[in-house]
Order: C-alpha cells, then structure tokens, then sequence
C-alpha cells in the first residue's frame, strides 16, 4: 500500500491524481503534487506496471490493472498484489480477483478485505499460454461491454429534454 496522504496535502485542481476506494478506475476528484509524489514512490512502497490494485475497505474487491501513469493510491484501502507471474499472469488473475464474491467475508461494521483474505482464496489455473489466451478473450469482453455500455448512455441522454 501507498504511504499515507493527509487531506491537506491535496488540492481539487492539479497535480498527479489522487485515487481513494471510490474513485479508483474513475476520474480521481484530487490531486497532490508533483514533488511529493516524487518522493513518496522513491521513498515508500509503490506499484509498477501491470500489478493487480484492489480496493480493500467498504467497497471491497474492486480491482483495476496498474498502467504505471503518475497516480497515488489511498493507504491501506488500495493495495497492490505482488505477484509471481511464472506460476499465474496478473491479467488472469485480475479476472479472477473481480470476479470472486468478497460478500462471505467475516467482518465487522466496516468491511475490511485482509492479507489473510487474499491468500485464502482457491484458485484453479490452467498453464500460463491458457491463462494468456482466457484473460485476452475475457477483457476484450470487457472492452466490448464497456464500448456498449457507454452508447446506450449517449443514446439515454440524447433521447432526454433539455
């Protein structure tokens, strides 16, 4: 997980995006400088490319693939799978990860997805050029979804009175 941000070191204008667990895979609503972005990903543990992030606290189990852009992530809710991808590519898990029902988890008010939750998940995989050919046909899924999903808002709003 990222070193912790204080509220007042961000801003609602410029800067390297600030992602917190309801913002992440959108639009992030904050930023922080540039400066100390720089020296938190020097000093502090950051993600790098292609690493699975995955939303923690509230709502659990959101999962997004790292594209390496300057970006910071909300301590301890975002976190970041380092993964051996000899035995299992990120992008296999990553469908995996969003797809796992996070619901049966025994918490309490607010809740929580541990280490201990992520390790006890089963999972079953094929050989890596399987897993390859899998994650490829499931996100271009994805892609087609969102492509559709995106037109029939275009179409929602043009049908609407201004």
């Amino acid at each position: 997980m990222c070193k912790r941000i204080f509220a007042n070191q961000t801003n609602s204008e410029r800067g390297v995006p600030f992602y917190k667990i309801g913002t992440i895979g959108k639009t992030a609503d904050c930023y922080i400088s540039f400066s100390l972005f720089e020296d938190y990903a020097k000093r502090y543990h950051y993600p790098t490319e292609g690493q699975i992030l995955i939303t923690c606290a509230g709502t659990i189990g959101r999962c997004l693939i790292f594209d390496g852009a300057p970006s910071y992530f909300q301590d301890s809710n975002i976190v970041w799978i380092d993964n051996n991808e000899s035995v299992i590519i990120n992008l296999f898990l990553f469908h995996i990860l969003n797809n796992t029902d996070w619901s049966k988890l025994n918490t309490s008010t607010i809740t929580r997805l541990y280490n201990d939750d992520l390790r006890s998940v089963s999972l079953a995989f094929p050989l890596l050029s399987e897993q390859k050919k899998i994650a490829d046909f499931l996100s271009l899924i994805d892609e087609r979804i969102q492509c559709l999903s995106e037109t029939i808002k275009e179409r929602k709003e043009k049908r609407q009175p201004y």
